[in-house]
């Protein structure tokens, strides 16, 4: 582990649910990238949280409150840990580990303080909808969940989401706050079970919803 990157406290924060078949292969491999691993188990009712406790600290919901309020709680801990930089990725292994040094770069290099990942693909049709949204603000893919922040950026805000936005809330409010947002690919794998986020019809109807709560907050942010 660089020295460098020990100054700097990376820590990985990964939100869980009923993901034993791949967290603990997704750990071994974040492990060799960063300083410390949060993981979030969103009230999993299999291994999920037991076979995480080798690699990672494991902060367990007392009930099922999604992907954002996870991450919020993640956040919150990194604080508490001294993190510097926090970087997302999720549990089901379509993230690779290795892209965190791509992502991290930058903001240890003074050139972002926000990197998002750029996947090759959108997986649903409003994803679509919603990366052209999000490049109108110079974010080119806001709903992947591969992304390093500046624990700067966490703290002009004192929250990663505050409504369901898909993710998507934090790095769009940095954006109209003046912070650099850098866009940085990434590979993908493609999972073989069940997105946990479901199939067409609802995951789409979820990322509408995130969708047009996100105008109303930039629209907020106008005023």
């Amino acid at each position: 582990m660089s020295s460098e990157r020990q100054h700097k406290h990376v820590f990985a924060v990964i939100p869980a649910y009923n993901e034993e078949s791949t967290i603990a292969a997704v750990l071994f491999e974040t492990k060799k990238y960063v300083d410390g691993i949060i993981v979030v188990d969103d009230h999993s009712s299999d291994a999920t949280p037991s076979l995480s406790e080798k690699y990672a600290v494991v902060i367990r919901n007392a009930k099922n409150v999604g992907y954002g309020k996870s991450i919020n709680t993640g956040f919150a801990h990194a604080q508490k840990l001294g993190a510097a930089i926090v970087v997302t990725l999720d549990a089901d292994g379509q993230h690779l580990a290795s892209d965190i040094p791509l992502l991290i770069a930058p903001i240890i290099n003074g050139a972002s303080d926000v990197t998002v990942g750029l996947r090759p693909y959108a997986a649903r049709f409003m994803e679509t909808v919603f990366r052209r949204y999000g490049k109108q603000h110079g974010i080119e893919d806001p709903l992947c969940g591969m992304k390093a922040y500046s624990m700067a950026v966490y703290e002009q805000f004192g929250f990663f989401e505050s409504f369901p936005s898909i993710g998507t809330q934090l790095v769009f409010g940095a954006k109209k706050k003046g912070y650099r947002i850098r866009n940085v690919p990434i590979h993908l794998k493609k999972r073989a079970d069940t997105p946990r986020f479901g199939r067409t019809l609802s995951a789409n109807l979820k990322i509408l919803r995130g969708l047009i709560l996100l105008k109303k907050y930039i629209n907020s942010l106008n005023k």
